[in-house]
């Protein structure tokens, strides 16, 4: 800091303002440090109290500068350069033209430790950044990945029952014509994620299983009034398989008031291990990308839920895996 401050005016470093050091560290060749608002902050000095503190420092290996020197390593600028530039070699390593981010991360870690192993000083490498530097500097890991001409799989989206086929297992379970609401109650009461419409894009969507009955010679039945449905209809679809595939392929989305109990929380952690090839360890980063393959909460879900119970997401999974080794354990004894 007081190379620059000397170098920005070698008569009066002293009146150097926080403008004119930005753009001197820079031309020295430090434009990798904090600006002077940040070293201020980080200081809790005003900008006056840490330039004279510079300044008079007699010893340039002082406390100041020996703290400022080690968090300017830890938070170094990364480039857009330098983040293109590295998903690219993780690519490359990984042999592949598609990248997630779990992936890069992993890779990345593995190809910094074998560097820093060839190396006899390697803490001292500035190795590959992180997939959250990358988006800092490139606003996101995808506009990075597509600069270097790598491509990032999409999350699939979630599938969801198209309406006329909802209204169609509706009369085939219950015998009479739905309603919206009827429809709703459907898809809350087993767990079935259909498309959602309005008034009239319902009406259209019946009209649609109506003429698809008749095509079949089927009987559809005519709009009636809700005395006239059957008493207690809604225990007709109790234990219909087919309900129970439908709900498996099309899961429905939980709403905020429907909170996931912790039982069904570590439920889904098991189903996301399972999903893992072998060797791999389950990662926040890895359950985002399979949750809605697998119908499972999201991460956002899993944290919220994880912090009431005043838990983490990896402490989660390591309760898994313990339950786990539990298990085997039990079953080597028998």
């Amino acid at each position: 800091m007081a190379d620059v401050l000397r170098h920005a005016d070698a008569e009066h470093p002293e009146e150097i303002t926080q403008r004119v050091y930005d753009d001197a560290r820079v031309r020295v060749g430090y434009g990798s440090h904090p600006r002077a608002d940040r070293l201020a902050a980080r200081f809790k000095l005003s900008w006056a109290e840490l330039r004279r503190w510079a300044l008079q420092s007699a010893d340039p290996a002082s406390t100041m500068e020996r703290s400022l020197v080690g968090k300017t390593r830890a938070r170094r600028v990364v480039t857009q350069a330098e983040c293109i530039a590295a998903v690219r070699q993780v690519a490359a390593r990984r042999g592949s033209g598609e990248l997630t981010v779990a992936e890069y991360n992993e890779t990345r870690t593995a190809m910094n430790a074998e560097a820093a192993r060839r190396h006899l000083h390697g803490q001292h490498i500035m190795g590959l950044p992180s997939a959250e530097q990358i988006r800092v500097s490139c606003r996101s890991f995808a506009f990075a990945a597509q600069a270097a001409g790598i491509t990032v799989p999409r999350l699939p989206p979630r599938t969801m029952l198209p309406r006329v086929e909802a209204i169609v297992a509706f009369v085939e379970h219950f015998s009479f014509r739905p309603r919206r609401a009827d429809l709703q109650w459907l898809g809350r009461h087993h767990g079935i994620q259909f498309v959602m419409a309005n008034k009239d894009h319902h009406g259209v969507a019946v009209a649609a299983a109506r003429e698809r009955f008749q095509h079949l010679g089927r009987w559809f039945p005519p709009e009636g009034k809700v005395r006239d449905r059957p008493e207690g209809w809604e225990q007709l679809g109790e234990g219909s398989p087919a309900l129970a595939e439908l709900a498996q392929r099309y899961p429905r989305k939980r709403t905020a008031s429907e909170a996931f109990t912790p039982e069904e929380i570590r439920q889904a952690i098991a189903t996301a291990y399972d999903a893992l090839a072998p060797g791999q360890t389950l990662t926040a980063a890895r359950y985002r990308e399979m949750y809605r393959r697998l119908g499972l909460p999201s991460v956002k879900t899993i944290y919220s839920a994880a912090a009431d119970d005043s838990q983490t997401f990896r402490a989660l999974v390591v309760a898994e895996i313990r339950r786990r080794g539990r298990n085997a354990r039990a079953r080597a004894r028998e």
